[in-house]
């Protein structure tokens, strides 16, 4: 008996091992819902985008961990669409490509899961953040000062804060974003904004390690 206790107890970590894998899904399957959703809001917008791109690590992780994050990411793709991607013959102007491209690379680091979702699009005006935020009274103009470019682009996950100069029924006042950081934070994740004009914008998710698998 104490043999095929021990035997058992050998086999009990595989077997939660394939238990967890079965519960478990690729977290590119579960970005797959916003593949052809970015190009039916283009086409809502008059814009020209192809399917979104997923690529990278594969990844485990376990679904009802990131379904609120997965169902918030909405908000980036959104933003991306109605902020960031330009019209047609706006990138045609700029020597663009008609068709304005989203990405979603994954990938796993020492402390965990990354996700950083790009567009090629007209990037983020950094002295209209500066402006908008003074005149909202998000910040000082005294604090401002103090601050460089990469700081003062987080500012469009405060509250108050929106790129857009009237509210759009696609991404609202900028509340997307601000839903968005606060579910990251909630599982200990953090979100960070990267720009350049003309060029692009980089979101960039650490959702951590508790909730995946590594295949």
């Amino acid at each position: 008996n104490m043999l095929l206790g021990t035997q058992v107890a050998k086999k009990m970590p595989r077997v939660f091992d394939e238990l967890r894998r079965w519960r478990y899904k690729k977290i590119s399957e579960l970005i797959l819902q916003y593949k052809n959703y970015v190009v039916e809001l283009g086409l809502r917008m008059d814009k020209k985008i192809h399917p979104l791109t997923i690529c990278g690590a594969e990844v485990l992780v376990d679904p009802r961990e990131y379904k609120e994050i997965l169902y918030n990411l909405v908000h980036i793709f959104r933003n991306m669409v109605d902020h960031g991607i330009e019209r047609p013959e706006e990138r045609s102007s700029n020597d663009k490509d008609e068709y304005g491209n989203i990405t979603c690379e994954i990938s796993l680091e020492n402390d965990g899961l990354y996700l950083e979702i790009s567009d090629d699009g007209k990037g983020i005006d950094v002295e209209k953040i500066r402006q908008k935020s003074v005149e909202s009274g998000i910040i000082s103009r005294a604090d401002m000062e103090q601050m460089d470019e990469t700081e003062i682009i987080q500012l469009v996950f405060e509250a108050g804060f929106s790129t857009h100069g009237v509210v759009s029924d696609v991404s609202g006042r900028g509340m997307g974003l601000i839903a968005i950081k606060r579910v990251v934070e909630k599982i200990g994740g953090q979100v960070t904004v990267r720009s350049q004009l003309g060029i692009g914008t980089t979101f960039r998710f650490s959702l951590g390690s508790a909730y995946l698998v590594q295949q």
